[in-house]
């Protein structure tokens, strides 16, 4: 026998609605609460790209530093001529200076891109090498999960009324399941064949 999909939505009393309603409304004319934590996440999910040298990113670990780049900084020529950040700085990937890091970790760093308004978020960095890096190590990588997670859900707490910060990195919203009718029984109920 055939099967028919039915998703039913029963809304008991309109006061409920509309006070929901006007939650959505009062809190979507300024999302700034929700993309600040947003921007926190951001940061945050860079800080553990750069720690694990790209191993959080869905391209896996960076690659290598090529031999002459390691010979290039250990005999500070080129853009290596700059003063090392100290950190085992020959051998860690795009950690010489920490510049580009550090324009994406932390919140006033020189290059840093964050500005929040009342509808947006701009997040990025302009350091002038950054573009090229991110073509041969990816490093500005944000997996569905942490765009689900960590970008949706503070917004989503926030319409709701709720604090932004609730849910992180974690589904808190439940899917809704369909039910499977017989076809007869939704006929004889109304629905259409």
């Amino acid at each position: 026998m055939p099967e028919l999909l039915r998703l039913t939505l029963r809304a008991d009393g309109i006061d409920g609605i509309r006070e929901f309603a006007l939650t959505l409304r009062e809190n979507a004319d300024d999302l700034r609460p929700a993309l600040r934590v947003v921007a926190e996440n951001l940061r945050r999910r860079q800080r553990r790209v750069f720690n694990t040298e790209g191993g959080e990113t869905d391209g896996g670990r960076w690659s290598a530093l090529r031999p002459r780049t390691i010979t290039a900084r250990r005999n500070r020529t080129g853009h290596y001529a700059q003063e090392p950040n100290g950190e085992r700085p020959t051998r860690r990937v795009l950690h010489w200076t920490h510049a580009l890091r550090e324009s994406l970790v932390e919140e006033n760093a020189a290059g840093s891109i964050a500005s929040v308004s009342a509808s947006t978020l701009v997040y990025g960095t302009m350091i002038p090498y950054a573009a090229a890096a991110n073509t041969r190590r990816r490093f500005f990588d944000f997996p569905e999960r942490f765009i689900i997670t960590d970008v949706l859900q503070p917004i989503q707490q926030h319409l709701l009324g709720r604090d932004a910060r609730l849910g992180q990195g974690r589904r808190t919203t439940r899917r809704i399941g369909a039910t499977r009718v017989p076809l007869q029984a939704a006929q004889a109920a109304g629905g259409a064949a």
